[in-house]
Formats: C-alpha cells, sequence, structure tokens
C-alpha cells in the first residue's frame, strides 16, 4: 500500500512543483507590476520571479506530499520522527516482519496484529507504567452537594 502511495505522491510532486512555480512566478510578478504605481519603481525582473517561484514551488510541493499522503506522514514520522524520539525503531518494517516469522504477530492484509491478547495487554500496561505522560487521563469524580 505504501509503494502505490509513494507513486501517487511522487505524480503530485511532479504536477504540483511546476503549478506552484508557474503560481507563484506569475502571481508575485503580477502583483508587482500593479503595486508599482502605488509603492514606486519596483526592481522585480521576470528572472527574480521564476527563480522565487522555483523555490516556493519546489518547497510547497514538497511540503504537501509530506504532509497530505500517507507515504509522506509515515516518511516524517515513522522514518524520522519516532526514531529519533527513541519509541520506534530504525526500521520498522523489519522489526514488524521479524516479530512476524518469530510468530508474535500476524498479518491481515496490510495490517499487523498481536497473536496473543494477554501479550498485548501486558506490554500496554507496562508501557503505560513507565510511561505516566502516555497513561489515559483520569478525572477525579464530580463533587457532591450536601445540602
Amino acid at each position: 500500500m505504501l509503494s502505490s502511495n509513494r507513486t501517487t505522491a511522487g505524480r503530485q510532486f511532479l504536477i504540483l512543483a511546476p503549478a506552484f512555480t508557474l503560481a507563484i512566478a506569475f502571481g508575485g510578478y503580477l502583483i508587482v507590476h500593479l503595486l508599482r504605481g502605488t509603492m514606486g519603481p519596483l526592481n522585480w525582473g521576470v528572472q527574480d520571479s521564476l527563480f522565487i517561484g522555483a523555490i516556493g514551488g519546489l518547497g510547497g510541493a514538497a511540503s504537501y506530499v509530506l504532509a497530505f499522503t500517507a507515504w509522506g506522514q509515515w516518511i516524517v514520522l515513522a522514518r524520522v520522527w519516532l526514531p529519533l524520539a527513541g519509541r520506534l525503531p530504525w526500521d520498522p518494517a523489519a522489526f514488524l516482519d521479524d516479530a512476524y516469522h518469530r510468530g508474535v504477530l500476524r498479518q491481515t492484509g496490510a495490517v499487523y496484529q498481536f497473536r496473543h491478547v494477554r501479550l498485548q495487554h501486558h506490554l500496554g500496561r507496562t508501557f503505560r507504567g513507565r510511561h505516566r505522560d502516555f497513561a489515559p487521563a483520569t478525572f477525579p469524580p464530580p463533587p457532591t452537594s450536601t445540602s
């Protein structure tokens, strides 16, 4: 699934980068041209527009792909952020595959599941015991009136 989404994200980048580049370049050039009467002489050539448009177009397309596609979120979270934070192995796919071959997990489609519910609950309790900031919030009972 991630492989097909990576292909889709690549195609989206190839379409969005030139579109954003042209929109930023010509939109910026048009706005500067319209503001010349109000702001005075502005030095903004076509080359400047294309340069700024290229930077904005590449950055905008990359931001879109990384933020709004499953593959981009996988790259940002599972491959960069969570391993840096020490919350996931550096190669999660190999880790899951190893757990599958050892019989701890079973694979149903693109989803891994624990084979034994007791192990899942034990690991969940152990994790919550070590990491209190991830434990679900508990609220005190509402006060009762004594009148």
